[in-house]
């Protein structure tokens, strides 16, 4: 009988990892798909938009994942225990995000 995968949090992205037993813990993959940046096409009207919305002229602190900080909590929101079809995570970034999870 196979055990159920784990979910947890680190470097601002969730990560899945596989338990097989006690001592027992294998990284399987990384969940989040890093943002697509278009530096190059964005109107000066966006670009000030976004300097608004970050309070800041640096884009270089982007993390290229959707949580710009720890991820704080993670909530299955449908499925069983060992068949989780959507979580959420919450982050330092005040950020929640919700994800649907392929097996």
């Amino acid at each position: 009988m196979s055990k159920p995968s784990m979910f947890q949090g680190h470097d601002c992205c969730p990560f899945q990892f596989s338990y097989k037993g006690p001592g027992s813990l294998k990284f399987v993959k990384k969940l989040d798909i890093p943002k697509q940046t278009s530096r190059g096409s964005m109107s000066a009207m966006q670009h000030f938009r976004n300097l608004d919305k970050k309070a800041t002229d640096d884009e270089s602190n982007e993390l290229g994942c959707l949580h710009q900080n720890s991820i704080t909590q993670l909530c299955m929101v449908s499925g069983t225990k060992t068949h989780v079809d959507k979580y959420s995570s919450v982050g330092l970034d005040g950020a929640m995000v919700l994800w649907d999870f392929k097996h």
